[in-house]
């Protein structure tokens, strides 16, 4: 019982600092991009968004999979016309809010915190199935306190 609650620990804590996306830099600078790519009001990101999965797999090892939502870990997002976002990560009754903006180019996406650095990936959208995956991660999977290369998988279903 006292690894399960290191463990769930380990997940909080990993939840509420990385913000369920991980802390990958895309390699820019979105401060020196104002205009986001994208900012019509039909916009196909913008609306409210549930997490409904979120994986940490080790690229070299395909025995290490964590998927959070198995934890009760729900996230939470809202991506408004002006590429502006709020979300919220909550996991045994703690909640993080974190706001930024979204850019995306081609299949590439940075979510740019208003605090802390951006992180990318690669999305796809199908319908009202947002996935994003997020390369370059890392996560303790053997709970050694010696984090292991990861990546990150996100599905977000669209509530409105």
């Amino acid at each position: 019982m006292k690894k399960y609650h290191a463990y769930v620990g380990m997940v909080l804590a990993t939840c509420l600092f990385f913000g369920i996306w991980g802390c990958s830099s895309s390699g820019t600078d979105p401060d020196n991009n104002t205009d986001p790519v994208q900012t019509q009001s039909d916009w196909e990101m913008v609306g409210s968004w549930t997490g409904v999965y979120f994986e940490f797999a080790n690229p070299n090892d395909s025995s290490q999979v964590v998927n959070l939502s198995q934890y009760g870990v729900s996230y939470l997002m809202a991506i408004a016309d002006d590429s502006s976002y709020t979300s919220a990560t909550t996991f045994l009754g703690d909640t993080e809010v974190e706001t930024g903006r979204i850019t995306v180019q081609g299949n590439q996406i940075t979510i740019a915190p208003d605090t802390g650095d951006p992180r990318s990936g690669t999305y796809t959208l199908n319908e009202n199935t947002l996935r994003i995956v997020v390369p370059d991660q890392e996560f303790d999977f053997t709970q050694d306190g010696i984090p292991e290369p990861a990546t990150l998988t996100v599905e977000l279903v669209k509530t409105d």
